[in-house]
């Protein structure tokens, strides 16, 4: 197995495709940390990010899952979320974009960050709405 498919077996782990955008943003009840995981097969860097965001939904059980996008829909979702580098994980909340963290980082920064965002209040910074 790899940590590709390793992440989907993460408990709480949702696929997200563009037609499933409207269920996910109803789920408020958790941060959603969308992985924008680019060309898998080409770059060590995503399954490093892949490994880092399997860590941090274990350290975050209940508050933080994993929102893994199918491939034939990643491009359109980099938009819709304006993500323009891979790998990137952007946390949502309903509709709420909390933030982004664009590459691999050292595991402090990500602990940090995701402590910020999770204390966030569910306000909305951007709205997200598939045209």
């Amino acid at each position: 197995m790899n940590v590709f498919e390793a992440l989907h077996e993460t408990p709480g782990a949702l696929a997200v495709s563009a037609g499933d955008l409207e269920a996910l943003f109803t789920r408020d009840d958790a941060v959603t940390a969308l992985f924008f995981a680019g060309e898998r097969d080409r770059t060590g860097e995503s399954a490093d990010v892949a490994v880092v965001l399997r860590e941090l939904v274990r350290a975050h059980p209940g508050r933080l899952r994993a929102g893994l996008m199918e491939a034939a829909d990643e491009r359109k979702l980099k938009a819709l979320f304006g993500v323009s580098t891979t790998p990137t994980l952007v946390f949502v909340r309903g509709r709420a974009t909390l933030g982004a963290i664009e590459r691999m980082k050292g595991w402090d920064h990500y602990a940090a960050r995701v402590e910020e965002l999770l204390a966030e209040p569910a306000t909305l910074h951007a709205e997200a709405t598939l045209q």
